[in-house]
């Protein structure tokens, strides 16, 4: 196989379709990001032992940095870069109006009198649909650059 020429600089994400065993032989410095401890290494020598965040699973997502407005992260510029934040749902309404029909029998019994009402009932909305929220997507490794 052949090898990348840009190989990259620490802390570099790269994704891709190839087995990690496989990635890893043929880049040297990445390896999985799965939530391990590394020795970040730079030819000047060591920078110190760190927790990967655990990108199995998971989507990216950019960081905030000071984007205003009710776009991006809602969390705002709070979070730490490898922070992993729990899915959620944004706030919403569903509103379900509902008519209730009824009606009479005339007193001669030949005709029916309906008359429609809106009732402020409840009704129920049933869950529906998989385990997650998700956009379609395309499953990859993604890999880090350690050394």
């Amino acid at each position: 196989m052949k090898q990348a020429t840009d190989e990259g600089f620490l802390g570099d994400i790269r994704m891709s379709i190839l087995h990690p065993a496989t990635f890893e032989k043929e880049h040297p410095g990445w390896v999985l990001m799965a939530g391990q401890k590394v020795e970040l290494n730079w030819e000047l020598g060591t920078l110190g032992v760190t927790q990967l965040p655990d990108a199995r699973g998971n989507f990216l997502r950019g960081m905030n940095m000071g984007r205003d407005g009710d776009t991006g992260d809602p969390d705002g510029d709070v979070r730490s870069v490898g922070s992993f934040q729990q899915d959620d749902f944004k706030r919403h309404n569903h509103r379900i109006p509902i008519y209730l029909q009824h009606g009479n029998w005339s007193s001669d019994g030949n005709n029916w009198a309906t008359q429609t009402n809106y009732a402020p009932e409840t009704c129920a909305i049933f869950n529906e649909g998989g385990n997650e929220t998700r956009p379609k997507n395309i499953c990859v490794y993604v890999y880090i650059k350690v050394y």
